[in-house]
């Protein structure tokens, strides 16, 4: 008899122990959706005078060259300058993995007060809504040539997915308002600079995709003109760095997207020469070799030539052109 009613309190206390931590979960979950999450950054720009700082901000084509998650905008303001009431559709997250888009509605845009504010009350579908996106763009009062941006993100999480996002919005703002937008602002306007990193994006992408198929469901030709074995026969690292190799193909094509695109060359560019050196180093009687192809100064030449091209687009003279159509 004891022992039952022992195991009786102990049953009674594990259901009152899960009921309280139910209604501590359900309790927090509440909380955390009628919570409204504000998120602020700011960055100062040098060189640049208030009309054309708004102006790039103002004109939601430029989005996606300065937020790294951030791939389309669509609708028929996309490529002016924003007007109230104009509504545009940004296409953002991982697609065609996660797509995710929010419709912004302009409510304010005014270049005198310096204002851009965007919001979407219905948010992204399933996970978050009332979205703000507010632009405040002032000149420095201590520093000439010298405007202040801050950007406010505001929006109410639907579930937790939402909220446990808080800190990869924090890094992806920070790196959109403080490295990817003073790049892309300087870069407006030089068009063949321009047109050089996205062509070599494309490029270099395809090439790292041709690569990896090469390499993983192919015969290693590729691999193999260089003078290197094929890839199933190649040492755990050696085909940890071919992968890097294949990698750095489409990591230069997002680059060139984000307005970092000469940072995707040169790491494409230094990741290939440094294969072929370690190749040259130790298959002094491969293939490639024997043929009369050194990979090292066929790897060389060939970043040679990427170098001087960008140096002909760098100097090209572009006309001046408005930062939106």
């Amino acid at each position: 008899m004891t022992l039952c009613r022992t195991r009786t309190h102990r049953w009674a206390f594990g259901c009152r122990r899960t009921q309280f931590v139910m209604a501590v979960l359900l309790f927090s979950t509440t909380v955390v959706v009628k919570s409204l999450v504000s998120l602020q950054t700011s960055t100062r720009v040098r060189g640049k005078n208030k009309h054309e700082v708004f102006e790039f901000l103002a004109t939601p084509a430029n989005w996606p060259t300065i937020v790294l998650s951030s791939w389309e905008v669509r609708g028929n303001a996309k490529d002016r300058l924003l007007k109230r009431r104009d509504v545009v559709a940004e296409i953002f997250g991982l697609p065609p993995v996660l797509p995710l888009s929010v419709e912004w509605q302009c409510v304010e845009a005014n270049e005198k007060k310096g204002i851009l504010d965007m919001r979407s009350p219905s948010g992204v579908d399933g996970l978050a809504s009332d979205c703000r996106m507010l632009f405040e763009i002032q000149e420095d009062q201590d520093k000439s040539s010298t405007i202040s941006v801050q950007l406010t993100m505001e929006y109410v999480p639907n579930n937790w997915l939402a909220q446990f996002a808080i800190p990869i919005l924090t890094v992806d703002n920070a790196l959109a308002l403080k490295v990817l937008f003073p790049n892309a602002l300087r870069s407006a306007g030089r068009t063949a600079l321009n047109d050089f990193r996205s062509l070599m994006g494309v490029l270099y992408g395809v090439a790292g995709l041709a690569h990896l198929a090469d390499c993983v469901l192919g015969s290693s030709q590729l691999l193999q003109a260089s003078g290197s074995a094929g890839f199933y026969n190649l040492p755990l690292p050696g085909q940890c760095f071919a992968l890097l190799w294949c990698a750095a193909g489409p990591v230069a094509f997002v680059a060139s997207r984000k307005g970092v695109g000469d940072y995707g060359l040169i790491a494409y560019g230094a990741i290939e020469v440094t294969g072929a050196g370690f190749l040259d180093a130790t298959a002094a009687t491969s293939i490639a070799i024997v043929d009369g192809v050194n990979p090292l100064l066929n790897a060389v030449a060939v970043q040679a030539i990427v170098g001087a091209a960008w140096l002909y687009a760098s100097q090209k003279k572009d006309k001046p052109e408005p930062l939106s159509r």
